[in-house]
């Protein structure tokens, strides 16, 4: 449940930070479209993304043992890339598709869908220790010692208002409240979304861009590390944990 969730979370996040990000470089008009942009982009996200999923998993099927784990790796990458360009042309949000795509691949197609994440998992070390190397050489020390008390307050108030939020989506669900607490603890560590999107502001020329950057590095160094011990120290009691049987 927390993994689907921050997932989705995670893509919603992404579409708003996107059509914020059009909105202010004036490619998607005034700011009421925003209230038409994201059902569009979400909805019209999942339909892409079944459809690309159904196709996916139709043709490894049918080829599973004519195709190596690599190549089916290389096809779902070159599907990725062709959902981001479907998505800008209709407005869709392309990773909203992507994610749907897995979805789609892990029901109708369990085999394709872990072998391919195994492949996925092996990539995905050396990508994360470039995204970090590269997010840190657009950090400048300066910006990021000037945020302050202020900067550190925005970050530990968005993790208020987050784990409210986490509260109030969990309230309905059939779990205890010690689980229910450690869904808030496990949304606490902030990283690879960051590390991203702090950057892209800079990118773009938005007004203060190097400060949205370090107070996204300032947000992993500070929650990272924090949420990781905290999920470490508190699941076990928490979630009821049997260490024999762990």
């Amino acid at each position: 449940m927390v993994l689907v969730a921050s997932s989705l979370d995670n893509v919603l996040a992404v579409t708003l930070f996107s059509i914020l990000l059009s909105l202010i470089n004036g490619k998607s008009g005034s700011i009421e479209n925003i209230f038409w942009l994201l059902p569009w982009g979400i909805i019209g996200g999942v339909v892409v993304g079944i459809v690309a999923g159904l196709i996916l998993s139709a043709f490894f099927e049918k080829r599973y043992t004519n195709i190596r784990a690599t190549e089916k790796a290389l096809i779902i990458f070159m599907m990725a890339l062709m959902i981001t360009q479907v998505g800008d042309i209709i407005h869709a949000s392309s990773l909203v598709a992507i994610v749907m795509v897995g979805f789609v691949l892990v029901e109708r197609a369990p085999r394709v869908a872990h072998e391919v994440a195994r492949k996925m998992n092996v990539l995905w070390v050396p990508a994360e220790i470039v995204l970090f190397v590269l997010v840190g050489m657009d950090v400048d020390v300066r910006n990021l010692l000037s945020l302050g008390v202020g900067g550190v307050l925005v970050i530990f108030g968005g993790l208020v208002f987050r784990s409210l939020g986490v509260l109030l989506a969990t309230s309905a669900a059939k779990i205890s409240w010690k689980e229910r607490l450690f869904c808030v603890f496990s949304y606490l560590p902030k990283a690879t979304v960051q590390a991203v999107l702090g950057s892209v502001p800079l990118a773009y020329g938005v007004p203060h861009g190097e400060v949205i950057l370090a107070l996204s590095v300032a947000a992993i160094v500070i929650t990272a590390p924090l949420g990781a011990w905290i999920i470490e120290q508190f699941s076990v009691p928490l979630l009821d944990i049997d260490l024999h049987e762990r």
